[in-house]
């Protein structure tokens, strides 16, 4: 970082012209990643922008494409992913025009993370899907990346097809992905990486199996200072702890990751936050459970975050449902929220958390034989999308019923 500063210095006091300003955009690049790295997510916002500004003055398309990736990054760590969509397009325009490959792929990359942050998940697997044909050298790392482009595009693809419950194919993709990193040696894709081969396992609801490697992975992240994954894996270690009964666990490991976001990756903070709710409510700690809720379901809204409003709406159906099983209308209505919402954007397994759900809610208000039908669904979809974990619990309450 000392020496970027010197850098930009030094080139302060050159006679402006086009290898001036080439280099300026350079320094201010890296001096973004630097800062989103410390957790300085607003300054990485101002030295992109500089860089976007410093491009555009030289006309050099692969320059404008790699400073308004630099910008739509920067803003979409820090939580502001609507307002990146249009540098990310910008990057995408002047990458196609400039016809240069690698600035393509990164800048599909880059638009892959931020339709999958908005809930977008086609869209970002599209992008994602196209690198997979671009790109002739996976272990080649684009200029101001912080992750090999083949191994991020992947981890991303992984993370979008898990939301719609194409657990094996998103595996595959992770794991993929997962050996690249491991041939290039590349300490972030590696922790990448590792992260994407186990989320798929935890939306499955496979938490025990996912605990061991969860812990190394995140062990491997500190050790290489890949602190911009910190929260993932405090998240979905968290995550996994719920599943597997270690409410308390969880708790502290969700807590951190909620805690840290805003100081190092506000991606998937409202997701994190949803969790931590979850880990309160298997701790019996509901009023807790409820004040996160409404947090969660607030920064989705505001964000415009479409499929973790979706997870937001569910965990309030829930709690409402525990709260006041007689209150069956606002339980019901936040539940049909979350449902409608995970069916426009293709979340099969949220989908069918939310039958499972109401099926709960009519059970408890004695609605036995609505409760069997949506039960029906809900177990129909665990099994088909391979859910075994859901699956168990869907069919407890089916027993219960008779």
């Amino acid at each position: 970082m000392a020496e970027l500063e010197r850098a930009l210095v030094a080139l302060s006091h050159q006679p402006e012209g086009h290898e001036q300003l080439k280099h300026l955009v350079a320094a201010k690049v890296l001096l973004r990643n630097g800062l989103s790295t410390l957790g300085e997510l607003e300054a990485a916002v101002g030295h992109a922008r500089d860089a976007l500004k410093a491009a555009e003055g030289v006309n050099d398309l692969p320059l404008v494409s790699l400073s308004s990736r630099s910008v739509a990054v920067a803003l979409w760590l820090a939580g502001r992913p609507v307002e990146a969509v249009r540098f990310a397009d910008r990057a995408l325009e002047a990458a196609t025009a400039s016809g240069d490959a690698g600035s393509r792929i990164s800048a599909n990359e880059v638009f892959g993370r931020i339709h999958h942050t908005l809930g977008n998940y086609d869209q970002a697997i599209g992008y994602l899907e196209q690198n997979r044909n671009l790109i002739r050298d996976p272990r080649a790392l684009g200029f101001g990346s912080n992750a090999l482009p083949s191994v991020f595009s992947g981890v991303w693809l992984a993370w979008s097809l898990g939301e719609l419950g194409e657990f094996d194919r998103a595996l595959s993709i992770a794991s993929e992905a997962l050996e690249i990193a491991t041939s290039a040696q590349h300490a972030f894709s590696l922790v990448s990486a590792q992260w994407a081969t186990e989320w798929p396992r935890v939306l499955r609801g496979d938490g025990t199996g996912a605990l061991s490697r969860l812990e190394r992975g995140r062990a491997l992240c500190k050790s290489t200072e890949s602190v911009l994954w910190e929260p993932p894996y405090a998240a979905t270690l968290g995550r996994a702890q719920t599943l597997a009964g270690r409410a308390s666990e969880a708790i502290a490991n969700l807590e951190e990751a909620v805690a840290s976001a805003p100081k190092k990756d506000r991606v998937s903070e409202a997701l994190w936050t949803t969790w931590l709710g979850d880990a309160y409510r298997a701790a019996n700690r509901i009023a807790d459970a409820r004040r996160v809720a409404t947090v969660a379901l607030s920064m989705a809204r505001e964000r415009q975050l479409r499929g973790e409003e979706a997870h937001a709406l569910r965990l309030v159906a829930d709690i409402a449902v525990l709260q006041d099983p007689s209150d069956l209308r606002t339980a019901e209505d936040h539940y049909h929220e979350a449902q409608t919402l995970a069916e426009e954007r293709g979340m099969h397994p949220l989908v069918a958390h939310c039958h499972a759900g109401v099926a709960k809610l009519y059970h408890r208000t004695g609605k036995r034989q609505e409760a069997a039908e949506r039960l029906t669904t809900a177990t129909t979809m665990y099994r088909a999308m391979g859910m075994p974990y859901w699956l168990e619990k869907a069919e407890a309450e089916i027993r219960d019923l008779t």
